[in-house]
């Protein structure tokens, strides 16, 4: 309880796990951790290990809450990571093949090297995708919004020949009745 497990090895998810905060609040080693499961997180947690990936399937949900998760290692996203409050943070480069979904107090945080939305990927929703150090590439879809609504690239991004914007319109108010991409730094 509150403590650290330690990996040395490769860890395979497939239930459902709730990382509550009476529980360890640290993986770390020089393993792998694969997920095929649902994990779910309201609190502090931090994920130190030489890989990370979400497999097709796995589904990785920071909860309400002002906490961080952060994943030090390179990181993988075939299924979903949903943030509906406070930071997933990603130290290592982040490579999205499947769905990011960020609620209005959510932010992803990237700071490692690079990040690219593959072109299966999708990003979607109305937090903040936050990429001060690191080059952004979307080579898939960016659907800002939940019908409408504002998501936010805080950094440079980079548009790739297969990208793909997706916008609701429903009226001449930005954020309210259609939706909007606001990029902070340079496209």
């Amino acid at each position: 309880n509150g403590g650290t497990l330690t990996l040395e090895g490769e860890l395979h998810h497939a239930g459902t796990g709730l990382w509550s905060p009476a529980t360890a609040t640290s993986i770390v080693g020089s393993g792998s951790f694969t997920n095929s499961g649902l994990i779910q997180t309201s609190s502090d947690k931090n994920i130190v290990l030489d890989m990370f990936d979400n497999l097709a399937g796995g589904r990785l949900e920071k909860n309400a809450g002002l906490g961080s998760f952060t994943l030090t290692g390179p990181t993988t996203n075939l299924g979903v990571i949903a943030v509906a409050g406070g930071t997933v943070q990603f130290a290592d480069t982040l490579v999205n093949e499947g769905l990011i979904e960020l609620g209005v107090d959510g932010i992803v945080e990237i700071a490692g090297a690079t990040t690219t939305n593959a072109a299966t990927g999708v990003i979607t929703g109305v937090g903040t995708l936050s990429v001060p150090a690191s080059a952004f590439t979307n080579l898939g879809e960016l659907a800002p919004g939940t019908s409408p609504g504002l998501l936010t690239i805080d950094g440079n991004l980079t548009l790739g020949a297969t990208s793909t914007l997706t916008i609701d319109l429903d009226g001449p108010v930005a954020g309210v009745g259609y939706d909007q991409l606001q990029v902070t730094g340079s496209t």
